[in-house]
């Protein structure tokens, strides 16, 4: 028996499994921005909760007695690692590892699942140690509805560090025009625009004058800066490029 886990103090004592208000606040900002920034502050922060999925049938001894389970020194680090091992799909077919703010929206995804209460931030460091992203409240095991939060703000979490939004980041800005620059594009217009499930839009508004061979090199040097740029590569999961003629006037 782990008498120091015993005496340790329970810091999700009296833990309903409702959802946190600063969690609250966050998912009901309308703004895309200001509602991801303010999830990764709630899990910073706070608690989530993770399934812990009902173990095999431990078997039986000879005199027909149900086997004992093996015991474990640290029951709510198991079922973090044990969660860690499930994933979800977002948006662009990348894995998540799924948690959730609240015992209803788990139950809903995962229902003979038991809710288990954890730290934002161990969660976040076991997720880097197998699909590098959270999913926030899938409705259900397809990961719809899920709000992603990427590698860079996962790592930021688990570090305690602040995280900077890649829209708000001006290594991020600098990265890609660069890569236009060197292929000769420099006079191409991006922004990056966050969306309500945590995917990144970034928006290419190519020049009206700009063939399609031209447009074809523009984008081509965008990815591959995603790609080969480490910086850029660390701090950017799943980006859904939208290109656009400068020319438009509905460019979003």
């Amino acid at each position: 028996m782990d008498v120091d886990r015993l005496l340790r103090p329970n810091p999700f004592a009296g833990d309903r499994g409702r959802m946190s208000p600063a969690m609250r606040e966050a998912l009901d900002e309308p703004d895309p921005g200001r509602r991801l920034s303010g999830v990764v502050a709630a899990v910073a922060a706070g608690r989530l909760l993770v399934p812990a999925l009902p173990h095999e049938h431990p078997g039986r001894t000879a005199d027909g007695g149900v086997a004992e389970h093996s015991e474990e020194p640290d029951p709510t680090g198991q079922a973090v690692a044990q969660a860690a091992t499930l994933s979800v799909r977002i948006p662009g077919g990348r894995f998540a590892t799924p948690v959730f703010s609240s015992a209803d929206r788990l139950l809903a995804c995962y229902p003979d699942a038991r809710p288990i209460p954890v730290l934002g931030r161990n969660a976040a460091a076991q997720a880097l140690a197998s699909t590098g992203i959270l999913a926030l409240d899938p409705q259900d095991p397809s990961g719809r509805g899920a709000v992603a939060l990427g590698r860079g703000a996962v790592a930021a979490i688990a570090a305690g560090e602040e995280w900077v939004p890649p829209w708000d980041n001006p290594k991020v800005l600098d990265g890609f025009a660069e890569a236009l620059a060197e292929r000769g594009a420099g006079d191409a217009d991006l922004r990056l625009q966050p969306t309500p499930d945590g995917i990144l839009r970034l928006v290419l508004a190519i020049p009206g004058d700009a063939g399609a061979g031209e447009a074809y090199a523009i984008v081509e040097a965008v990815v591959g800066a995603a790609e080969a740029n480490p910086y850029l590569r660390s701090h950017l999961d799943v980006v859904e490029i939208v290109p656009v003629s400068a020319n438009s006037q509905s460019i979003p």
